[in-house]
């Protein structure tokens, strides 16, 4: 760990009878200016996210943005975490590392991966990102049956 404590993902619970994915985007970088650096994705949560790429190598400075989808929720798996939105256990990890020439994107796709990142495992720095869930923010949802139409005549002025 870098240092930083209590980094967090928010995420928010989309009505479970709709069937949406949530999506947010991560930005993932290599702060050195002279080596590559290997990185890897992982999450204690597979049934409910997905990430892409899951596992990269960087170049010296390099950025990029990886994709974090939440699966939609059940409604049992929405009420259980709007009683407790903080208490989720949801998290991710991101481990990195120097890596040589050698290691690319494919390397740290292939069988081999696992083995190469045990041999840089008292190297490897880890990152933790804790999930929040939180009710979405500026929206209200009314059924339609509750809503009424009151159409003001023309020209009329409210006073």
């Amino acid at each position: 760990n870098d240092g930083r404590e209590g980094v967090k993902l928010s995420l928010e619970m989309l009505d479970p009878e709709k069937e949406q994915p949530v999506y947010k985007v991560l930005s993932v970088s290599n702060r050195d200016s002279e080596k590559r650096c290997a990185f890897k994705i992982k999450t204690n949560s597979r049934e409910r996210f997905t990430t892409a790429p899951h596992v990269g190598v960087l170049a010296p400075g390099q950025r990029i943005t990886v994709t974090v989808c939440m699966k939609a929720l059940t409604q049992e798996q929405h009420q259980e975490l709007s009683a407790n939105p903080e208490g989720s256990k949801d998290k991710f990890m991101i481990s990195s590392c120097e890596c040589s020439d050698d290691i690319t994107d494919a390397v740290l796709r292939s069988k081999d991966a696992p083995a190469w990142w045990e041999s840089k495992s008292a190297e490897t720095k880890q990152h933790v990102i804790q999930c929040v869930y939180q009710q979405p923010q500026g929206k209200i949802e009314v059924p339609q049956r509750k809503l009424v139409l009151v159409r003001e005549p023309m020209g009329s002025t409210k006073t």
